[in-house]
C-alpha cells in the first residue's frame, strides 16, 4: 500500500491506498463536485463536504431504485420467456407423441 497526497481545497491530505492513480482521479472529481457549492454563503469546508455527501447519497439512492426497477423488469421478462419456452417444449413433446402413435399404427 502506498501513500498518496490529495488536495482538498486549501488542504493537503495524505492517505494510504492500493491504487494511487484511482485515488487522485476520484479526488479530482470529488473536488469538482464540492466546488459547485463553494459560492454558497457561509460555505465552510464542513458544509461543502456535507452538501456534496448529501448529493452523492441522493444519486446513490436514485441509482439503486433504477437498478431495482431494471431487475424487476428483467425478472418479469425472464419469467415470460421461460413460460414461452415451456409452452413450446410442451407443444413439441405432444407433437412427437402423436407422431410416435401414428407410426405404431402403421
Amino acid at each position: 500500500m502506498g501513500l498518496v497526497n490529495l488536495k482538498f481545497r486549501s488542504h493537503n491530505v495524505q492517505l494510504e491506498c492500493d491504487n494511487e492513480e484511482r485515488a487522485v482521479e476520484l479526488s479530482k472529481k470529488l473536488n469538482e463536485r464540492i466546488e459547485r457549492f463553494s459560492g454558497s454563503k457561509n460555505a465552510n469546508d464542513t458544509k461543502l463536504v456535507y452538501l456534496t455527501a448529501l448529493l452523492l447519497q441522493d444519486e446513490m439512492e436514485t441509482i439503486a431504485q433504477e437498478l431495482n426497477s431494471a431487475e424487476a423488469k428483467l425478472e418479469h421478462e425472464f419469467e415470460s420467456n421461460n413460460n414461452i419456452l415451456s409452452d413450446t417444449l410442451n407443444y413439441i413433446a405432444e407433437y412427437l407423441e402423436n407422431l410416435a402413435e401414428r407410426l405404431k399404427k402403421q
